[in-house]
């Protein structure tokens, strides 16, 4: 027991360590009807999606309203995230919200930039890579090309210029120097035509990053995903032996999705893996990653079968296979088929009521 209490103290430490000189969100707090009981509009802290565990938060009410649209998001239906081509995140409050800079950096950008209205653009430079934070649809921008910031500067304050329905910022993370926010080149449709049917979207995830998950893994996803490893050390990396794997189900109903989770078989802070995890699927799926090179405490990666019938997915590294699942999808059809064929048969009816 005192050895239990021991390592989850380290733990602790270490976790509080790591997040020291962190990169910080560019919203404090936010304003909305967060009362209880009342319609008043209430100031909270910024709720974070913790360990960008978006399943944990996708069903709470509170989560949606703040934050509206994810990366690779969707207008219509917002939180189908990793699957269409929204370039950053959305997170909405009321006017004049202070928004601020992500990290250090030097402003490169601050104009009315058409559709995204009032746009302040940051150039951070991380050892030799740079990279660029977005924040867009501005009121009152604060800063002006060639200042320097500072992390939680004052930088804006939040409005709804231009192409957007509600007050929030667009805050996006370009890996590019092309311009700014990302929009991809030769791509002849329209933003919303972009985001909403899946347009353009692999050059989108080569050119910009999630910025939930870049904030909440201290910006280690980007390093190893990028092969930066120089202040790795040995220790840090695991093979992919030293993982577990764990589908939540098999049995999936059509156009719904179910997550792979991935966890250290040891409790580590940084899991970087020594050769990444490839996965390889059947016609029908797709997955919010098939490249993994960071686990941290675990890695959920998302799973959505658009296409009924028996399906495998493959968790490769280099060629030699970790690990297989065979995925039963039902459709609806089959769904109600299923339910009255095996009316009373009480394990098929919880399996169904469960999909």
């Amino acid at each position: 027991m005192k050895k239990t209490i021991l390592s989850l103290t380290v733990f602790a430490l270490f976790w509080a360590i790591s997040f020291v000189n962190a990169w910080s969100y560019p919203v404090k707090q936010v304003t909305w009807n967060f009362c209880e009981q009342t319609w008043a509009a209430c100031t909270i802290d910024l709720p974070r999606i913790t360990w960008a565990d978006y399943l944990s938060y996708q069903d709470s009410p509170r989560y949606r309203s703040v934050y509206t649209i994810m990366w690779w998001g969707t207008y219509y239906n917002w939180w189908d995230f990793w699957f269409w081509s929204h370039q950053g995140v959305d997170i909405a409050s009321t006017e004049w919200t202070p928004i601020y800079a992500m990290w250090d950096g030097e402003v490169v950008e601050a104009q009315e930039k058409w559709e995204w209205g009032n746009t302040v653009v940051i150039k951070h430079t991380i050892w030799w890579a740079i990279i660029w934070s977005v924040y867009a649809h501005l009121n009152e921008m604060l800063v002006k090309v060639w200042d320097n910031v500072k992390e939680w500067d004052l930088i804006a304050k939040m409005w709804k210029t231009w192409n957007t329905t509600g007050i929030h910022v667009h805050f996006q993370i370009d890996t590019a120097e092309w311009k700014h926010p990302y929009f991809p080149k030769g791509c002849e449709w329209t933003i919303t035509e972009i985001v909403n049917e899946w347009r353009c979207r692999a050059q989108i995830k080569d050119n910009t990053l999630d910025p939930i998950l870049f904030l909440e893994t201290n910006w280690a996803i980007y390093k190893a995903e990028r092969g930066i490893e120089a202040e790795n050390k040995e220790s840090d990396y695991l093979s992919a032996t030293e993982l577990n794997y764990k589908m939540w189900t098999t049995v999936i109903k059509q156009d719904t999705s179910t997550p792979l989770l991935i966890t250290p078989k040891k409790l580590w802070v940084d899991a970087f893996l020594k050769d990444d995890l490839s996965l390889a699927t059947t016609t029908g799926l797709h997955v919010s990653s098939n490249r993994v090179a960071y686990v941290w405490t675990w890695r959920d990666v998302l799973v959505v079968w658009s296409k009924s019938g028996l399906h495998r997915l493959t968790i490769k590294s280099w060629n030699k296979t970790v690990k297989k699942y065979n995925i039963f999808v039902l459709s609806q059809e089959m769904i109600n088929l299923l339910r009255t064929k095996y009316k009373d048969n009480k394990t098929i009816q919880e399996i169904l009521d469960n999909l």
